[in-house]
């Protein structure tokens, strides 16, 4: 499973699955952390705490690629994005 969101509501659905069993891995833009750090560790924990932890530079095709592996590779998504931004996530092409 795969926690693309930020701040409250996906993390949050994330960190409950998590700490019913399931495999969660919090991944993040490095240009772009979630905004959860901002209030610090504790605050950031409380939502993501007991998930693995991934960030790539998805400016890179390298980031883009690597991103688009485990989304490949994973039976749920949680994300949070506006259609717009999903939109142009696909409709770049895939990294070689």
């Amino acid at each position: 499973m795969l926690d693309l969101s930020s701040l409250w509501a996906g993390p949050l659905c994330g960190r409950i699955l998590a700490d019913a069993g399931a495999r969660v891995t919090k991944v993040e833009s490095t240009a772009r952390p979630d905004g959860a750090h901002q209030g610090g560790a504790a605050f950031f924990d409380l939502l993501n705490g007991g998930k693995e932890q991934v960030a790539f530079d998805l400016d890179t095709d390298d980031g883009r690629a690597a991103l688009q592996q485990l989304v490949a590779r994973a039976d749920v998504v949680i994300e949070a994005s506006r259609p717009r931004a999903l939109e142009a996530w696909a409709s770049t092409p895939p990294a070689r």
